[in-house]
């Protein structure tokens, strides 16, 4: 008998813990989704900030949180690449810190 109470014991601490771990990790997932960036939010603040002539905003990966740019404007016009990136770094700064955003593709054209 003593056994016997021991694995239902251990069987409701198992189911317990199931059932919390479940509705946490539920709980996360939604939390994550709300606070994704979404394509449009990107493509707004892009026009805003570097006023562009063309702006692409392209969902990757969504499951991965991968977007790609392809961004031509004339702020651009006689900046290094590598300034150019920094520029549209910046303007998905916190989304890259907190992982919102895991991996961003740059292309960044000065107007010709």
């Amino acid at each position: 008998m003593e056994i016997h109470a021991q694995v239902t014991t251990a069987v409701k601490k198992s189911i317990t813990f199931l059932i919390l771990f479940f509705f946490l990790f539920d709980q996360f997932s939604a939390v994550e989704v709300a606070g994704m960036v979404t394509q449009t939010e990107m493509e707004e603040r892009i026009r805003v900030s570097l006023e562009p002539e063309s702006c692409d905003v392209v969902v990757l990966s969504e499951e991965d949180r991968k977007y790609g740019v392809v961004i031509v404007s004339r702020k651009f016009n006689d900046v290094p690449l590598v300034k150019r990136h920094r520029m549209v770094n910046d303007l998905f700064k916190d989304e890259l810190l907190s992982g919102e955003i895991h991996a961003l593709t740059i292309t960044a054209k000065p107007l010709p």
